[in-house]
């Protein structure tokens, strides 16, 4: 915005020294002006990155979020290897006691996504069949765990115990993951460490 005293137009106010009191209020009046308009930018860049920072967080703790978390699937089938439809599945976390029950699929399939890391237990029912319980699961972070289960035919009060394997081969995704624990860490060499 040009300026002007007397007639004579300045592009800006940097450098000029006025002389004349009205001129002195005329440059006081547009270096306000210049201010408040730079204030109110300011602000509204202020808020804009802030926007932005807190989109930023909120995407990342999501996709974080994910990964937190373990996944039991398996299925179950008799003696023979016939598949066992609607069978009572239970996934109980052993060191909070919550637990987790749903049916297996017409095809004998059962899936407990997003299960928080920790040692589990399950327990499959199925009326005519003996209870089938294996224990000493381990779920890590972001591992999938397959737990194939074959049920014997006899009376519902007998029950089958499986201690689970501890060393499994991931099949069903092509994601990696592996738990570092802090003697790892500690042992990582230092760039530039004297």
């Amino acid at each position: 915005m040009p300026v002007s005293c007397d007639g004579l137009q300045l592009a800006s106010l940097d450098n000029i020294v006025f002389e004349r009191p009205d001129c002195v209020s005329l440059g006081a009046t547009v270096w306000r002006r210049i201010m408040h308009w730079n204030a109110r930018s300011v602000r509204a860049l202020v808020s804009l990155v802030s926007f932005q920072l807190l989109l930023c967080v909120l995407f990342t703790m999501s996709a974080r979020a994910d990964e937190l978390y373990g996944s039991i699937r398996g299925t179950v089938a008799d003696q023979s290897g016939a598949l066992i439809p609607e069978a009572k599945v239970t996934v109980t976390n052993v060191a909070t006691g919550l637990n987790r029950t749903a049916a297996s699929a017409k095809d004998g399939e059962f899936a407990f996504l997003q299960l928080p890391i920790g040692d589990y237990s399950v327990r499959i029912e199925k009326s005519g069949f003996r209870i089938y319980t294996a224990t000493g699961i381990h779920l890590d972070v972001n591992q999938v765990y397959a737990l194939n289960a074959k049920i014997e035919l006899g009376a519902v009060s007998e029950v089958v115990n499986v201690e689970a394997n501890q060393l499994q081969v991931e099949t069903s995704t092509p994601q990696r993951g592996d738990v570092v624990d802090a003697s790892q860490i500690l042992d990582l060499p230092l760039i530039g460490r004297n």
